[in-house]
C-alpha cells in the first residue's frame, strides 16, 4: 500500500458515517505487554477501564486463547477505496453475531495497528480531529478524498 492509499483509507474510516469500531481480545498473560504496546501505538491514549467486555476484553486465566486478536468493524458504501477491499475478511462481509450494524471487518492486526498509530483508538468513538493531527500536510488531500467518499 502506498502512503497516498493509506491516507485515503485513513480518511475514509475517519468519517463518522463509517461508525468505525476497534476491539481487542487477549488472554490475561498477554495483557501487560498489550498495555505497553497500546500506549506506544496511541501516544498514551487511555485504555478502557472495563476489561470484561468489548472493546477491551481480557480472557480469564486458563481460557484456551492464544494471543492478541484485533478487529476493526465499519460501515461501507459503494465508494470504498479499492485497497481497503483487499484488507477485508476473506468472505468480504462480516457476520459475527451481535455485530449486524457493521457489515465489514478487518481482522489482521498488522493492518489495524497503523490506524492506531494515526489516532484511532479502541471502541466506537473515533475522534476525526485527533486523527487529522497525525496526517502529514503532504497527504492531507488524500485524507480528505477518502473522508469524502
Amino acid at each position: 500500500m502506498t502512503d497516498q492509499e493509506f491516507y485515503t483509507v485513513l480518511g475514509y474510516l475517519s468519517n463518522p458515517i463509517r461508525e468505525t469500531n476497534i476491539e481487542v481480545e487477549l488472554p490475561s498473560q498477554r495483557q501487560t505487554r498489550f498495555i505497553s504496546e497500546y500506549a506506544s501505538w496511541t501516544n498514551n491514549h487511555p485504555l478502557p477501564v472495563n476489561t470484561s467486555t468489548a472493546p477491551y476484553y481480557v480472557w480469564p486465566v486458563g481460557t484456551n486463547k492464544y494471543g492478541l486478536e484485533v478487529r476493526l468493524y465499519f460501515i461501507s458504501n459503494n465508494n470504498m477505496p479499492q485497497i481497503l477491499d483487499a484488507m477485508l475478511e476473506p468472505r468480504k462481509i462480516q457476520n459475527r453475531p451481535g455485530y449486524e450494524n457493521w457489515e465489514r471487518r478487518i481482522s489482521i492486526k498488522n493492518h489495524i495497528i497503523p490506524f492506531l498509530q494515526k489516532g484511532f483508538v479502541l471502541g466506537r468513538e473515533q475522534d476525526e480531529n485527533r486523527i487529522r493531527t497525525f496526517v502529514p500536510a503532504e497527504f492531507l488531500a488524500n485524507f480528505e478524498n477518502g473522508y469524502n467518499l
